[in-house]
């Protein structure tokens, strides 16, 4: 909070690896130009096991909340989708 109140803005927080998360000003792009950046350095600099999401989040300081600003899916190192879709058929009985 202390960030967005210094820059006077909101935030996109990028989950770099479990070692490293990257905070930036909501002005420095929009969140889909961001989350390609992440699963690009995902995909060619982070360990698997390292590895958070491939999403980008966004931190309203007025509101002092954070939520989710993509729907990235995340990828294995093959570029196939690593998990179920989020969205399922109301017809289908279950999972």
């Amino acid at each position: 909070h202390e960030l967005a109140e210094s820059l006077e803005s909101d935030l996109y927080i990028l989950p770099s690896s479990v070692h490293e998360v990257i905070a930036v000003s909501s002005d420095m792009g929009s969140p889909e130009m961001l989350a390609q950046m992440v699963v690009e350095v995902n995909m060619q600099e982070v360990s698997l096991d390292e590895r958070l999401s491939n999403q980008v989040y966004h931190y309203d300081k007025d509101l002092r909340k954070l939520t989710l600003a993509t729907d990235t899916p995340n990828k294995r190192l093959d570029g196939i989708v690593a998990e179920p879709p989020l969205v399922y058929d109301a017809k289908e009985k279950s999972r």
